[in-house]
């Protein structure tokens, strides 16, 4: 547990973290580095080449997911600035907050309150649901299923969308 204004730079080659919160900043998860859970505050700057984040939550904040990094959840105040180049997040729930999609990044579902501002470049978002809100969708930018009163404001320049039903707008 790192916490309490605790500092680490970096976590890799197999490392493993179980919680960063209260305060506790991270600079760097890489390189089959394994953290559980941020929460409370906790900062984690760089998720990257095989890194991986189970749970990114209350308030937690990861700046940038990219080059293969994996983040499980993301949800109840969560926020994630960038992911992008091969990244994954499998869950943006309960208020979570994606700034932007894109070269690949991949997003599982967005669902229940969960906002993301823009989707573009390849990236790829499978199931908008339930309240989710999408600002962008655009330049090649694909989303699979559009449902349940999801909100996209923008679709241009060659994105695709391949289903939109249950009150979508």
């Amino acid at each position: 547990s790192l916490r309490a204004g605790g500092s680490l730079t970096s976590l890799r080659a197999g490392g493993s973290l179980t919680s960063l919160r209260a305060g506790g900043s991270l600079t760097s998860l890489r390189a089959g580095g394994s953290l559980t859970s941020l929460r409370a505050g906790g900062s984690l700057t760089s998720l990257r080449a095989g890194g991986s984040l189970t749970s990114l939550r209350a308030g937690g904040s990861l700046t940038s997911l990219r080059a293969g990094g994996s983040l499980t959840s993301l949800r109840a105040g969560g926020s994630l600035t960038s992911l992008r180049a091969g990244g994954s997040l499998t869950s943006l729930r309960a208020g979570g907050s994606l700034t932007s999609l894109r070269a690949g990044g991949s997003l599982t579902s967005l669902r229940a309150g969960g906002s993301l501002t823009s989707l573009r470049a390849g990236g790829s978002l499978t199931s908008l649901r339930a309240g989710g809100s999408l600002t962008s969708l655009r330049a090649g930018g694909s989303v699979t299923s559009f449902r349940d009163s999801g909100s996209l404001t923008s679709l241009r320049a060659g994105s695709s969308l391949t289903s939109l039903r249950d009150g979508g707008s």
